[in-house]
């Protein structure tokens, strides 16, 4: 999925940013994508965001990525194995 490329390219915060903000609409506004996103590896790039902190604006669109997760609860969807991400 390109939008998940684009949020792994450290090169550029802006188009980290967009990527990010793309896929949170893409989530919200069609919630059967969502399978299809954290497929993609999403998840795990948005917690590198909060993991590593670089640019503020990155990291609180990471945080607003609350879409309807398959099974309506973000907790079914497994963190990746470096990140102890707690409910």
């Amino acid at each position: 999925m390109l939008q998940v490329s684009c949020l792994n390219t450290e090169h550029n915060p802006d188009l980290m940013l967009l990527a990010a903000r793309a896929l949170t609409f893409l989530a919200d506004m069609l919630p059967s994508a969502c399978s299809s996103i954290v497929r993609h590896g999403a998840v795990a790039s948005f917690c590198q965001r909060l993991l590593t902190i670089e640019y503020i604006d990155l990291a609180e669109q990471s945080l607003l990525v609350r879409a309807p997760w398959p099974g309506g609860d973000p907790g079914s969807v497994q963190a990746p194995s470096d990140a102890a991400v707690e409910r």
